[in-house]
């Protein structure tokens, strides 16, 4: 823990953007600190990122990058839980090498769980949104 707390202050301190460290099956992703929001997130292999529930199908990344949950930063969201979503429709962007990529649904459902948070770094694969079964 007191490594872990090293690296943090290192990125936080030297404003470097991203750090990943792999050792082994662990894997960790330290995130540099903005004005606006945030720190670290650490993420230890096998990955632990909250899954969607048996019955619903994952909105995943198609691309690692950036999440952006709306269209500009003053901007709603594109989703919020519990709304009702068609096929196709966008639902966030990711951002890798300055290309903004919409991610849609891949079905028609409702948004049962926002699984990720604006401005995270995500892979390729990962859920970012629990879709629930559609409703009348």
């Amino acid at each position: 823990m007191d490594r872990l707390e090293a690296m943090m202050r290192l990125v936080n301190e030297t404003g470097i953007a991203r750090l990943d460290i792999t050792e082994g099956d662990t894997r960790i992703r330290l995130t540099g600190a903005s004005p606006a929001a945030a720190a670290a997130a650490v993420v230890a292999a096998p990955a632990s990122e909250p899954e969607a529930a048996p019955s619903d199908v994952a909105v995943a990344a198609i691309l690692s990058g950036t999440v952006y949950l709306a269209p500009a930063p003053d901007a709603d969201p594109f989703v919020a839980p519990g709304d009702r979503v068609e096929a196709g429709q966008t639902v966030a962007l990711v951002e890798a090498m300055k290309t903004l990529t919409p991610v849609t649904a891949p079905r028609a459902g409702t948004i049962a769980r926002r699984l990720v948070e604006d401005g995270q770094p995500v892979e390729a694969g990962q859920p970012l949104f629990a879709l629930g079964a559609p409703t009348a």
